[in-house]
């Protein structure tokens, strides 16, 4: 592991309380969250946290926790509305970040340190951490806002139990959005610690690479003229998933007999995403949408990456494990029938930020069974080139009169 979470709620689904995906589960509440196109610090969106007086917005991301494992969170917060009281912003498991009424960020094991109010409409950068133990003195924890260490300790009396999920989540009617998340533990040689400083975007597809022999639209016709990647870069997903007959142009789908065939798709490159020359990217993830009618059982099939960088195919499913089109989930319009895939979590990858990766979805089975793809895009968590006082005195950028950096550049 190492790197658990990438999300920059790009492709979140705000129409149902149940939906999953890379971009978290909303529980059942009065309020749900909201996929924000207007208010968003990176790509073409956030999520937006809306909360009334005793309800809770929540997003959860499930991971697999364990004891004597350290989990570091990095979430951005804007505020547009402050919350009445004290709300919790970010949990692992029952440790909680906390905001107050005046924008003051703490955790709740240290109410008496506290952040300066992050209410001034720019974008800030919390991070968390916690070791969870059945041991009592080998827990640990520490908040950070900004990069600046605001309290930490050890031996809590919390973090008792693993971790089924890491969530954002607002009460006291306040209004809050949060973009670039990302979530590591402490395992494997790569974003193995804090997460630091970083943007997440999306790769979307613009072209149809490769389409092999019987990938059609969902409607059955041919694909051509790239109408394939335009039909599975809808963000979010629309598609319906218990399609027999074909009849939807927002999918494409395959159910001849031939084995191991594949649809590539010419992703947007780095540069016409927004990732700037001299950037680090620190992780790149594939991720796709699909399923098959329930009443045919599923094909397997494959997700990676075929060039920029070179990802190797991996099972559908869980970690690779399930490699099935269907999500066994019972037949309907998304989410209820769409399962949601990653390929595997590629570590400071070596890329060329004006070349277009080329994405893979492959079906394996020899059958007439029906495959069907949703949505394909690739995840990139990077950081971006450090902004010094002298290119930005030589761009005639001084920050104002005192030639101090504005905040946002700082953080």
């Amino acid at each position: 592991m190492a790197r658990l979470v990438t999300s920059g709620f790009e492709i979140y689904v705000d129409t149902t309380a149940t939906q999953t995906g890379p971009d978290g589960t909303a529980p059942s509440s009065p309020t749900l969250a909201t996929r924000d196109t207007t208010v968003k610090r990176s790509g073409a969106a956030s999520a937006k946290l809306t909360s009334t007086a005793g309800s809770l917005n929540q997003i959860d991301f499930a991971i697999a926790g364990a004891f004597d494992r350290g989990y570091w969170s990095r979430i951005y917060v804007r505020v547009t509305t402050l919350p009445t009281d004290v709300t919790s912003i970010v949990a692992h498991g029952t440790n909680v970040v906390q905001m107050d009424s005046s924008g003051r960020i703490f955790g709740f094991l240290n109410a008496a340190a506290q952040s300066p109010s992050i209410n001034d409409g720019n974008w800030h950068r919390v991070e968390f951490y916690t070791k969870p133990s059945a041991t009592q003195a080998n827990r640990a924890w520490e908040l950070r806002v900004d990069g600046a260490t605001i309290s930490s300790g050890t031996a809590q009396g919390v973090d008792s139990s693993n971790y089924a999920a890491i969530s954002v989540a607002i009460g006291g009617s306040a209004v809050l959005n949060f973009d670039d998340l990302a979530v590591n533990d402490d395992q494997g040689a790569s974003q193995n610690t804090w997460p630091g400083a970083g943007n997440v975007l999306l790769l979307l597809p613009t072209a149809d690479s490769a389409v092999g022999t019987g990938w059609t639209l969902g409607t059955g016709t041919a694909i051509s003229a790239n109408s394939g990647s335009t039909a599975v870069k809808n963000t979010p997903p629309i598609s319906v998933a218990d399609l027999t007959a074909g009849s939807d142009t927002k999918q494409i789908r395959n159910a001849t007999s031939n084995a191991n065939v594949n649809y590539d798709a010419t992703m947007t490159t780095y540069t016409a995403a927004g990732v700037a020359s001299g950037a680090t990217v620190n992780v790149v993830v594939p991720v796709v949408a699909t399923a098959a009618p329930l009443v045919t059982s599923a094909k397997a099939g494959t997700v990676g990456v075929v060039s920029n960088p070179a990802i190797a195919n991996v099972a559908l499913g869980a970690g690779g494990t399930a490699g099935a089109f269907w999500a066994g989930a019972a037949a309907g319009t998304y989410p209820a029938g769409w399962k949601w895939s990653s390929g595997t979590i590629t570590y400071a990858p070596t890329v060329t930020l004006g070349t277009a990766p080329v994405m893979r979805v492959t079906q394996v089975t020899a059958s007439t069974r029906i495959a069907m793809v949703c949505f394909m895009g690739i995840y990139v968590d990077y950081t971006p080139a450090a902004v010094t006082a002298k290119s930005l005195v030589a761009s005639g950028n001084r920050g104002g009169r005192g030639g101090t950096l504005p905040q946002r550049i700082l953080r």
